[in-house]
């Protein structure tokens, strides 16, 4: 399907550039802190140009990566492909961006399932509802029924938060197994204090003993 008129093109552009970002979509937002040193500022500004510029060329969108963005996009958002197919028409450059965005969602996904096809379902699936909730809210203006609209971006935020909690509880359980990892590697560290101590003086006696070191000072 081809999008022609001038207002759905601009539709088109907007829903698909806001896929930016769409990776850290489901992740809570933190607050940071930084602090700024001038001595070492020129140093820093050289390396982050030189990391901007490396990750630049880890994203760069060659035809192999850009026919896997769309072969993602197609199977995960089939109306993603025909807003991407007008804007590679009318502006390629945000077409590029955008191909740029899907791909590297398409490699994070892939790498998270490898790691836990659990967490990679819920994510696919956070994926999936933020493109959806973008062309949603970016085709609001031309719909003819505001509210069936309105409760259908209610319906997609609701599952949305939905997924996200359980990403969390997610993190909880991991975050959970891994203190109490920390906790016994504490317990086990306090209980075999004395014996640990008293194996690497062994060791140390074994690599020097004390007959030797007495010969050697002597002479």
């Amino acid at each position: 399907m081809r999008i022609k008129s001038p207002f759905n093109i601009t539709i088109a552009i907007v829903a698909v550039v806001s896929l930016s970002n769409l990776g850290e979509a489901m992740k809570p937002e933190r607050k940071s802190s930084s602090v700024s040193v001038s001595k070492n500022s020129n140093s820093k500004n050289t390396n982050s140009n030189n990391t901007n510029s490396n990750n630049a060329d880890q994203w760069e969108i060659t035809p192999e990566r850009e026919a896997a963005a769309l072969k993602f996009a197609e199977l995960h958002h089939p109306e993603l492909v025909q807003l991407l197919d007008a804007l590679r028409e009318i502006n390629p450059k945000q077409f590029q961006k955008a191909v740029e965005e899907i791909f590297r969602v398409s490699e994070r996904l892939a790498r998270s399932k490898s790691r836990s096809p659990e967490r990679y379902d819920l994510e696919l699936k956070a994926w999936k509802l933020t493109s959806r909730l973008n062309l949603l809210v970016a085709s609001l203006p031309m719909t003819s029924d505001y509210e069936a609209a309105m409760q259908d971006i209610k319906k997609a935020y609701t599952r949305k938060l939905e997924i996200q909690v359980k990403l969390l509880e997610m993190e909880e359980v991991a975050a959970r197994k891994r203190l109490e990892r920390i906790q016994e590697s504490i317990s086990r560290s306090k209980s075999d204090q004395d014996e640990n101590i008293e194996k690497q003086l062994q060791r140390i006696r074994k690599m020097y003993p004390p007959e030797k070191t007495e010969k050697q000072a002597k002479q």
